[in-house]
């Protein structure tokens, strides 16, 4: 199964093999948004010597936040030593540059950090092999001295149901300040956007089956939720 995905990249022409002249390694943070409520699925930490593909999760990190790729490429056993989401370790972590930053995979690949992988890291390390998390996106380089000082924070109460749904959807929040909505398909196209949005009803009739994501935006910051679609 591990050796199907490579054929399903549409986006990066090359893997980023080990470049044996880099010596430093690179930390880098990415943000996760399951739609679950366990803190630990919100963030991962994935390191490379690489220098093409550290300029290129550089780039990506200067991109407006919702037009930046996601991550894949192979895990292995163990935190590695820098995959942590606060004072959380997690048991599996990417190999250092054997893994890249995509727009479209597979869904085989795709799963949460914690929920998936983690908590049944023997199917996915044993049986998978490598990881796509579609709704991650690399948000800052970080260093081993403030590795251990990630602080999760905490989004506030945001409420989508029923989810699955197939005619529509129930989105309350807890936000004080003034609320952009957006529904992006799975290729990150938007398909609705409110600027201003309170508590209510989301038609979502007539789209197809499918995950997407919402975006909510408020006071500067951006939280997301995974929503799926049924026909």
């Amino acid at each position: 199964m591990k050796s199907l995905y490579y054929s399903f990249f549409l986006i990066l022409p090359f893997w980023f093999g080990t470049d044996l002249s880099a010596q430093e390694t690179r930390y880098f943070q990415f943000r996760a948004f399951c739609g679950g409520d366990d803190w630990r699925d919100t963030s991962f930490v994935a390191s490379a010597t690489n220098a093409d593909l550290i300029n290129a999760v550089l780039a990506e990190i200067e991109r407006p936040f919702e037009e930046r790729k996601f991550i894949i490429g192979d895990i292995t056993e163990g935190d590695g030593g820098f995959n942590f989401n606060a004072e959380f370790r997690f048991n599996w972590h990417f190999v250092p540059d054997q893994w890249q930053l995509a727009e479209v995979a597979v869904e085989v690949c795709d799963g949460c950090p914690y929920t998936n992988v983690h908590r049944d890291s023997n199917l996915w390390l044993n049986n998978v092999g490598f990881f796509c998390p579609w709704t991650s996106k690399p948000v800052q380089e970080i260093t081993l001295t403030n590795l251990e000082e990630l602080k999760q924070t905490q989004a506030p109460a945001i409420t989508v149901f029923p989810n699955p749904s197939r005619n529509q959807v129930f989105i309350k929040h807890q936000l004080k300040g003034p609320v952009r909505l957006e529904l992006l398909n799975m290729a990150n196209s938007r398909l609705r956007f409110y600027p201003s949005w309170e508590n209510g009803v989301l038609s979502v009739a007539g789209y197809p089956a499918g995950i997407y994501t919402l975006l909510i935006r408020s006071e500067g910051e951006l939280y997301a939720k995974r929503l799926v679609i049924q026909n």
